[in-house]
């Protein structure tokens, strides 16, 4: 399975020899990377009360995560510009001290969008800012982001 579709007999065969060798080289590259530090990210929905764990790796950015796993954040986090600070819909609350004193200052562009979102708080911030970096990583408390309504 590739992407959540069956691969058959007849779709390798229209890779022809040189394909499925670009194929298993390909393959052997992303087998040889090191792998990139992680932590896990509890995502909370006050207003659906539920709550669930995600993986968010090094240099990803909370859009990156709602991205990658798009079947529990599409609702939650669209990310609507691209990650361009040019929107707030992927405004989310981040409340525990922990985290807070590891996040750097937001941006004026940041700022201005915080302005425009549904019911913005001190601890608002745009999930396309926050990056994970390795001392959220060491961090000994679990990293937690609210999802607001709206």
């Amino acid at each position: 399975s590739v992407y959540g579709k069956d691969l058959t007999k007849e779709h390798l065969q229209a890779f022809g020899e040189t394909g499925l060798q670009a194929l298993a080289a390909s393959v052997n590259q992303q087998k040889s990377r090191p792998k990139r530090p992680s932590t896990t990210l509890k995502v909370s929905v006050p207003h659906h009360k539920t709550s669930f764990d995600l993986k968010w790796k090094l240099g990803d950015s909370l859009r990156d995560v709602a991205e990658a796993n798009d079947e529990l954040m599409a609702e939650y986090l669209e990310g609507t510009c691209g990650g361009n600070l040019s929107c707030c819909t992927c405004h989310v609350y981040i409340e525990q001290p922990e985290f807070q004193a590891l996040l750097e200052e937001p941006e004026e562009a940041e700022l201005d969008m915080l302005d425009l979102a549904y019911e913005p708080k001190d601890s608002s911030r745009l999930g396309c800012a926050v990056r994970l970096t390795k001392e959220m990583i060491d961090c000994p408390t679990q990293l937690e982001i609210l999802i607001p309504r709206g």
